[in-house]
């Protein structure tokens, strides 16, 4: 409910006082001792002192020192206050009698429907030793008349600001909460009174919070006893921890152990707490490791955090197993018998539960026992001790020549007796190798087997007849072959035979051979005993054709036909059949365009043939090329836009291919751009063009924001600053704020650029003062004329005499609202519109006549020559 307005006063306002004495009275017949003192407490004069409930107001008291039985006293400091509030002192030098001296005392007028109160003025000294002097037997108090307010039937309203809701725990709750009052009133939390209030924001206690829902009830009585409606918040209080279990998800094996990763799952209550709010996720626990603690915590709607535990064995880790045999093998791997084969197990984690026993074998090849070994985590492992080979039987052999004899049961070259052996499981060892036998009559061989288990056995061959010699041969060509071993015609070959022994039984006829290399013809004879012999004539070359030749660079040009370097012709010459006997060496050549070279080779039986390697363009001179910018620097030597760089290039012999195209730079400082240009050869040459600043970015300037206002005299440094070029202007200064007005600072920097800072310089103005108030609450009588008033001030404390300012007037209500009357001003009306300066005070004055003007609300608006306006609202009745 909108509540009416109340007539506006002055809080802390002290009003005139009549001339009320309140005096400290010493009964009759009292003897004082010298040096002491009575506090004497005098109002100022003038009306009655007035206040409203609740409200604190300044009190003025004249204190001073009358003597009793001499008129000596020593220098005395008094402390005077009212009941509660602080208190003020005065001093006095010895002997300073009779003379008042005021101080003011503060002092809240209590909620009351009385008509006056009379507060006590608590007062006591001290003199220079230290000592008491109080003088107090009667109790001074000053009469404060109260006004009332028209009868009040508006209940007082309790706004609660940000009032709680939702769950807090122990932490999160906050000690007190907050509310405004729209009047003066005593206030109940909960129906426990906490006291008369003032008006405005208030903060209290928050009461003890219980274990779930809480709820605070908030209401309000004025001093007319008016009660407002209750106020309420509620909110979930939870002091208890969520209940949180942890829990695998899989059993664990007979020993307590897992042998995987384990998914860890948490579960949460909150019995008769906010309800559960989180759980931790599931986590899967990977690590190896006995005893392991895994937690989870849960969180409720209150933020109370609680955790649960589970313990883990986790070995995901085999045990390792070795096994051996009872001796080791012979150097060829094998036993000749019974073999046992052992084993050894370890775990370093969740230890060994069982691996496999002794084996023993018996004859066998390959053979393998395989051992197992499995931990308490349920891990396993398994190794085979294999390749174990028993063999306790004997191996076979037999021999016989390499072919058998003729029909008189005669060789007639070596014979050579084979033995072969078999062993079904170790296999062979070794057995007897060939045996060769020359010539000779009824000769015989024996052979002995071993196995690889080292078991032997042996046989024999016999009568064997040999008779090896042979008739003789020889062969011749018909002439002999030129200096290089050919012939360039045909080749007839003959032959001639003999035997010793049984005579020649046939021998090989004359053969003519034509073109070919390496050419040989065989001659056979036979004798008659069935031995032969044969002889070939070698090395017959015929070749009747010419050779070939070609040539080729050491290299290929580049895409555009030319070398940049010395370019050698190679020749290459063949001749598929006598061969190459010579020709041309390689031919180097220098720079030079459309070059040839010949080349001729002979073969081996004096062919010859010629051939031209041609068009060979050589340039080994590299291409000249220059650089320049588009402009030059300014006279500090930079630029403050893009610079391009442009190149230009020439080559008199193979002509130019490519060279580097304009390039634009960018802000930076020694910049350089690199050229290069690219003949049709590959040769290159580069350039650079240096010392190139570029500076595109104004300076900054520091210590004046662009629009800035500063106040009259007042201190304002700035500093100027360029990262780039540097500055060519100052860099650093104080402004002239000796003068309003607008004005600016510049900065340049050294590639020219420029940054302009504006600010203004106005007065320090004090606001209206006394009798109109700032907040527009001033109510003056119609017709009557209103004093403006008001101070300007530098920024140094200064009063400011000089300025020129205006005023306007004008109607913004029909009706003014308020009752109180300000005072007004006696002095004649100001003329015109300008405030006149009055030293005394350092105040701009201007009597406002409101004369012919109707009653309502109006807008006085004060105008400065610093560019500035200020309004203030009064009301005229």
């Amino acid at each position: 409910m909108k509540r009416k307005k109340k007539s506006s006063f002055k809080k802390k306002a002290v009003a005139s006082l009549t001339a009320l004495m309140i005096s400290g009275l010493i009964p009759a017949g009292v003897a004082l001792a010298q040096g002491e003192l009575k506090a004497e407490l005098v109002a100022e004069q003038g009306t009655i002192i007035s206040g409203k409930p609740g409200e604190t107001i300044m009190v003025p008291i004249m204190i001073s020192v009358i003597p009793f039985g001499t008129n000596e006293t020593s220098a005395v400091t008094v402390t005077a206050n009212f009941d509660g509030k602080p208190s003020k002192t005065v001093s006095f030098k010895a002997n300073e009698l009779n003379v008042k001296k005021q101080v003011t005392l503060e002092y809240t007028i209590p909620i009351t429907a009385s008509g006056t109160v009379t507060p006590r003025v608590n007062m006591t000294s001290t003199d220079e030793s230290g000592n008491d002097k109080v003088v107090d037997e009667k109790a001074d108090n000053v009469n404060i008349n109260i006004i009332q307010a028209p009868a009040d039937t508006t209940a007082p309203i309790i706004t609660l600001e940000n009032p709680l809701s939702g769950f807090y725990n122990a932490i999160t709750l906050p000690n007190r909460f907050a509310f405004t009052l729209d009047e003066a009133s005593e206030v109940f939390v909960n129906g426990e009174s906490k006291g008369a209030l003032q008006t405005g924001r208030q903060e209290l206690d928050l009461p003890v919070a219980s274990q779930g829902n809480n709820t605070v009830t908030v209401s309000a009585k004025d001093a007319a006893g008016n009660e407002s409606e209750p106020v309420r918040f509620t909110y979930f209080y939870d002091s208890i921890n969520p209940l949180v279990t942890a829990s695998a998800d899989k059993d664990l094996n007979e020993y307590g152990w897992y042998n995987s990763d384990v998914q860890v799952s948490f579960k949460a209550s909150d019995v008769n707490g906010s309800g559960v709010a989180s759980v931790d996720e599931p986590v899967t626990i990977s690590a190896e490791g006995a005893d392991q603690i895994i937690t989870g915590s849960a969180t409720d709607k209150a933020g109370n955090v609680g955790t649960g535990s589970i313990s883990l064995n986790i070995d995901k880790t085999a045990p390792t197993i070795s096994g051996s045999t009872d001796r080791n093998a012979n150097s060829n791997g094998w036993y000749n018998t019974d073999v046992t084969v052992k084993f050894t197990a370890d775990d370093s984690l969740s230890g060994i539960a069982s691996y496999t026993n002794p084996v023993t074998l018996d004859e066998g090849e390959s053979q393998s026992v395989e051992g197992i070994a499995v931990d308490k985590a349920g891990n396993s492992k398994s190794t085979t001790v294999s390749g174990i080979n028993i063999d306790k039987t004997a191996p076979t052999i037999s021999g016989s020549t390499d072919r058998n004899a003729n029909s008189n049961g005669w060789y007639n070259t070596d014979v050579t007796v084979k033995f072969t052996a078999d062993d079904s499981l170790s296999g062979i060892a070794s057995y007897t190798n060939p045996v060769t036998l020359v010539e000779g009559k009824d000769q015989s061989v024996e052979g002995i087997a071993f196995d690889k288990a080292g078991n032997s056995k042996s046989t024999t061959v016999y009568g064997i007849n040999i008779d090896k010699t042979a008739p003789t041969i020889s062969g011749s060509t018909d002439r002999n072959a030129n200096s290089n071993g050919w012939y360039n015609t045909d080749v007839t070959v003959k032959f001639t035979a003999d035997d010793s022994l049984s005579g020649i039984a046939s021998y090989t006829n004359p053969v003519t051979l034509v073109e070919g290399k390496d050419q040989s013809v065989e001659g056979i004879a036979f004798d008659k005993a069935g031995n032969s012999k044969s002889t070939t004539v070698y090395g017959i070359n015929i070749d009747k054709t010419a050779p070939t030749i070609s040539g080729s660079t050491d290299r290929n040009a580049n895409s555009n036909g030319w070398y940049n370097t010395d370019v050698t012709v190679k020749f290459t010459a063949d001749d598929s059949l006598s061969g190459i006997a010579s020709y041309t060496n390689p031919v180097t050549l220098g720079e030079g365009e459309s070059q040839s070279v010949e080349g001729i080779a002979f073969d081996k039986a004096g062919n010859s043939k010629s051939t031209t390697v041609s068009g060979i363009n050589i340039d080994k001179t590299a291409p000249t090329i220059s650089g320049s910018v588009d402009r030059q620097a300014n006279e500090n030597g930079w630029y403050n836009n893009d610079v391009t760089v442009t190149f230009r290039a020439d080559d008199s012999l193979s002509g130019i291919a490519s060279y580097t195209k304009p390039v634009t730079l960018g802000e930076g400082k020694a910049q350089s751009v690199e050229g290069n240009a690219f003949d049709k050869a590959g040769n290159s040459k580069s350039t650079a063009v240096s010392g190139i600043n570029i500076d595109k970015t104004t300076p900054e300037i520091l210590g004046v924001e662009d629009g800035a206002t500063f106040t009259l005299n007042q201190v304002v440094n700035w500093t100027a600053s360029d990262s780039l070029s540097g500055l060519v202007t100052e860099e650093s200064g104080t402004i002239d704020t000796s003068k309003i007005g607008t004005f600016t600072v510049k900065a340049t920097d050294r590639a020219g650029n420029t940054v302009v800072k504006t600010y203004t310089i106005v007065y320090n103005y004090s606001g209206i003062l006394q009798p109109i108030n700032q907040n527009g609450s001033s109510i003056f009588k119609a017709g009557s004329t209103v004093p403006v008033k008001f101070q300007l001030r530098d920024a140094q404390g200064g009063f400011v005499s000089s300025a020129i300012a205006t005023i306007s007037f004008k109607k913004v209500g029909a009706e003014a609202q308020g009752n109180v009357i300000e005072a007004v001003s006696t002095s004649a009306a100001t003329t015109g519109n300008l405030f006149r300066y009055n030293a005394t005070s350092n105040q701009y004055i201007f009597n406002l006549s409101t004369k012919g003007y109707e009653k309502g609300q109006y807008n006085i608006t004060i105008t400065l020559n610093d560019g500035k306006s200020y309004t203030v609202e009064i009301g005229l009745k």
